[in-house]
């Protein structure tokens, strides 16, 4: 007869736990995003090295690089 009636205190239990799942959510997705932001405009070391011998690479190619002049251990020691 009384099935499904609760008190007041019993009934803002779920509302309470519902509005702190959502905003525990919020948090997370700000921090998720925040960081995968975070990670995509600040650039790691490893690309200052892949950069440079992609350079290398080309001078190389190019014939920069001989015998009489090593200018990839001129760059290198200034890298």
């Amino acid at each position: 007869m009384l099935e499904g009636h609760h008190t007041k205190v019993v009934q803002s239990g779920p509302r309470y736990g519902s509005i702190l799942f959502i905003v525990s959510e919020v948090m997370f997705l700000f921090a998720f995003f925040g960081a995968f932001s975070h990670s995509s405009l600040a650039t790691t070391v490893e690309i200052g090295g892949t950069i440079f011998l992609i350079v290398c690479g080309i001078r190389q190619y190019l014939g920069h690089l001989t015998k009489e002049y090593p200018g990839g251990f001129e760059a290198a020691a200034w890298y």
